[in-house]
């Protein structure tokens, strides 16, 4: 009996530890599973359902079509609702940017500065005007009288300043005899026509022909201006009114006759 009781012990022993392992590996088994079980259940939360709607409300409001899928708003109104493509990122790639046609539409834009016209047309007359060596030796003062003139814009140097052109009839009245003059002259005045600004100034030059002159004096006078002004534009649809003074001289090319004088004229601006 002494010698069977240590073999007893050591077969108890061999159960007792299988037993052991059967039930380790079957509890192992149940938590792997268990863990794999909650790695695949779906996740929740304000995440997840935000990330849920969106992919279902995506796929309710796609549609394809030969030029690719079309994405929408399901429930948007389909009277108001635009064709919105969306595009790969490859294709957006391949799509060109069609720079001339961005040119040309810049172009277009801006060219309206250049082909918007102006005009103007004033009355005025002389607050003074001496003349010098004109019908007489000496001088003589007062002999201005009035003048009608009439400005047309050329061209523009934009953002800069107008070149136009001024057409002037003057009458003067030197040693009491009537003489008129017809003055076509280059003008410059800053800044443009289309910046709206109502102040302005500027210069002009040109040739004054007479069409009524003393004898003996010349028939061509050099005539030139400074001015400065106020104008406001499109009071009464596209006309609008100027105020301008300035100086207004002319010498003689062929005598030795020459005018300063000063002047105030008043007058329409209109633009078409």
């Amino acid at each position: 009996m002494k010698k069977n009781a240590p073999r007893e012990s050591l077969r108890s022993l061999k159960v007792s530890f299988k037993s052991v392992f059967i039930r380790s590996v079957l509890v192992a088994l149940t938590l792997g599973f268990s863990l794999d079980t909650l790695a695949s259940a779906p996740k929740v939360g304000r995440a997840a359902a935000a990330r849920y709607f969106e992919n279902e409300r995506r796929n309710a409001g796609r549609t394809n079509t030969p030029n690719g899928p079309i994405f929408y708003d399901p429930y948007e109104d389909s009277t108001t609702r635009p064709n919105r493509r969306t595009a790969s990122a490859p294709e957006q790639a391949s799509e060109p940017r069609n720079v001339a046609q961005e040119e040309k539409s810049y172009s277009s834009s801006s060219s309206y500065v250049s082909e918007m016209h102006y005009m103007s047309l004033g009355f005025g007359t002389f607050s003074e005007a001496t003349a010098f060596e004109w019908g007489k030796d000496g001088r003589e003062e007062k002999i201005g009288k009035w003048g009608v003139e009439l400005s047309y814009r050329l061209l523009e140097q934009e953002y800069l300043f107008d070149e136009s052109l001024r057409i002037g009839y003057y009458e003067y009245k030197p040693v009491d005899q009537r003489s008129t003059k017809l003055s076509f002259m280059y003008m410059i005045t800053f800044p443009e026509a289309t910046s709206k600004f109502p102040l302005y100034f500027g210069g002009a030059a040109g040739l004054g022909v007479f069409m009524e002159q003393l004898k003996g004096e010349s028939a061509i006078s050099f005539d030139y201006q400074l001015f400065l002004g106020v104008r406001l534009f499109n009071v009464f649809d596209s006309v609008g009114f100027y105020v301008e003074g300035g100086m207004r001289n002319h010498l003689h090319l062929a005598s030795d006759g020459q005018v300063n004088g000063t002047f105030l004229s008043l007058g329409t601006v209109f633009t078409f």
